[in-house]
């Protein structure tokens, strides 16, 4: 039950996937090296770990800068999709630190 439930959920997200990506994607795409900016104007899906009958399903789009966090909920007998979170990173990424301990200064110091 737990496999058949992989496969159907592994190919609602590759759905939703390209449901997300339309006019961004393309099925012939060239080869290149993992760099910093390779996965510039990519949208990366990932599953989290089935708990409760609920899917975890995040999606981090670097075009648009935005984390989207959907929830399948499996415990009926058609499931829901339920968006839960969605945010723009664009200015987080702007931020040289947010609560971090130790600072990024601190650290610095400490190798220098």
């Amino acid at each position: 039950m737990k496999e058949k439930l992989l496969y159907v959920g592994a190919g609602f997200v590759v759905c939703l996937m390209l449901a997300v990506t339309v006019g961004r994607w393309s099925l012939f795409q060239p080869a290149h090296a993992q760099t910093p900016g390779a996965s510039a104007g990519a949208t990366t899906v990932a599953l989290g770990e089935v708990t409760r009958n609920v899917l975890p399903v995040v999606i981090v789009d670097s075009v648009d800068n935005a984390l989207l966090i959907y929830e399948v909920d499996m415990s009926r007998s058609e499931w829901r999709l339920e968006l839960k979170n969605a945010r723009t990173y664009r200015y987080d990424k702007q931020l040289r630190e947010f609560r971090t301990t130790p600072s990024v200064g601190a650290v610095r110091e400490r190798l220098q």
